[in-house]
C-alpha cells in the first residue's frame, strides 16, 4: 500500500486535478473568442424597397464596390435580424467579412449607394453583426465546418495530450474500460441520465416556490444537428474526461473518493454559474450523479453516456415544450 501524502502533495494533487478542467475551459475559450472577436466576421447591413430599376442599380453598385467586394442584394436574407419596424417585403443590401475599423465607413457607403440608387431605407438604425456561421443553426451547419472542426480539435487535442501524457504516472482509467460488466454498467449509465432529468423537472418545479420565479435550469438552443452533436457527444466526451475520469482519481489520492466525488460535483457546478443560480444546481446535481457513476464503475466511457443521454433527452423534451 503507498504512503498517505504529505500535506503539501495533498494540496498539490488537488491543485493538479482542477488543471484539466481549467486548461480545458481557458482552451475552449480562446477557441470561441478567436472565431467570434478576431478576424473579418462582421457585416454591416440596411433594408431599402424600391422599384425594380432602383433594386437592380443598388445591386449592381452594392456587389460591384471595388473596396468592399463582398457585398449582397437580397429578398428574403436576414430575417431573423430584420427590425419589426422595417415591413417584410424589405430587401437587404449589405458588406460582409468586416472588420471593427470598417464597419462605421461600410455604413457610410451602403447609405450613400442606398440613395443614389433612389430606393428608399428603413429609418430603423442600421444592423451590424457577427457573421461567423453558426454550427447550432440548421440552416448554417454546412457552412461552418472550419469553425466546428477548430472547436473539436484544439480542446480534444489538448484533453486527450494532458491524459495520454499522465495517465500512466497518476493512475488514470481506460478511457472505455470498467470494473464492471459491460450491459450492467450501460444500465447504471442509462438510469443516472434518467435521475438527473427527474432532478431537473424537480428543481424546476420547486424553484418558483422557492424564490418566487421561474428557473431557466437548462438553457438550451433550439433542436438541431449541430446542437445535438454539441450537446449530446462532444461537451459530454469533454466534460467527463476533464471532471470525472481526470479529477476524481487524482483528488482522490489527496482527500478520499467521496470528497473527489464531491469536489468533482463543486467544480462542474461552478463553471455553470454564468448560466444562473438554478442551472448552476441543475449541474450540481447532475455532477454528483456522474461522480457517483464513476466511482462505482470506473468507466469514463459510462460517464459520456450517461451525459450524452441526459443532455439529448434535455434537449429533445425542451423543444417538444415538456421540460
Amino acid at each position: 500500500m503507498p504512503p498517505r501524502p504529505g500535506p503539501f502533495q495533498r494540496l498539490g494533487l488537488l491543485l493538479l486535478s482542477l488543471a484539466l478542467p481549467a486548461l480545458m475551459l481557458v482552451v475552449t475559450a480562446a477557441c470561441l473568442f478567436a472565431l467570434t472577436t478576431m478576424g473579418n466576421h462582421d457585416r454591416s447591413l440596411v433594408w431599402v424597397q424600391g422599384t425594380p430599376q432602383q433594386l437592380h442599380a443598388l445591386e449592381r453598385s452594392v456587389t460591384g464596390h471595388p473596396v468592399f467586394r463582398h457585398g449582397r442584394v437580397e429578398a428574403g436574407a436576414f430575417e431573423r435580424h430584420r427590425p419589426r419596424s422595417c415591413p417584410p417585403d424589405m430587401v437587404s443590401a449589405s458588406f460582409s467579412r468586416l472588420h471593427d475599423y470598417e464597419l462605421l465607413v461600410a455604413k457610410t457607403t451602403l447609405d450613400g449607394l442606398v440613395r443614389e440608387s433612389g430606393a428608399t431605407p428603413c429609418r430603423a438604425h442600421a444592423f451590424v453583426f457577427n457573421d461567423l456561421p453558426n454550427p447550432l443553426v440548421p440552416g448554417e451547419w454546412s457552412d461552418s465546418l472550419a469553425m466546428v472542426l477548430l472547436m473539436l480539435l484544439l480542446p480534444s487535442g489538448t484533453v486527450l495530450v494532458a491524459w495520454w501524457s499522465c495517465g500512466a504516472q497518476h493512475g488514470l482509467p481506460r478511457l472505455a474500460g470498467s470494473d464492471r460488466p459491460a450491459p450492467s454498467t450501460l444500465a447504471l449509465a442509462l438510469a443516472v441520465a434518467v435521475l438527473g432529468l427527474a432532478w431537473v423537472g424537480v428543481l424546476e418545479a420547486l424553484w418558483p416556490l422557492l424564490v418566487g420565479k421561474p428557473a431557466h435550469a437548462l438553457r438550451l438552443p433550439s433542436f438541431s444537428i449541430g446542437m445535438l452533436l454539441v450537446a449530446a457527444v462532444y461537451a459530454p466526451f469533454l466534460e467527463e474526461v476533464a471532471f470525472r475520469g481526470w479529477l476524481v482519481p487524482i483528488a482522490r489520492r489527496a482527500i478520499g473518493a467521496v470528497p473527489a466525488a464531491g469536489l468533482s460535483a463543486l467544480a462542474y457546478a461552478a463553471v455553470h454559474l454564468p448560466g444562473g443560480a438554478a442551472g448552476a444546481l441543475a449541474a450540481l446535481g447532475l455532477g454528483a450523479l456522474l461522480a457517483a457513476l464513476f466511482l462505482r464503475t470506473r468507466s469514463v466511457l459510462a460517464c459520456i453516456i450517461a451525459h450524452g443521454g441526459y443532455n439529448g433527452a434535455a434537449l429533445a423534451l425542451r423543444d417538444a415544450g415538456l421540460l
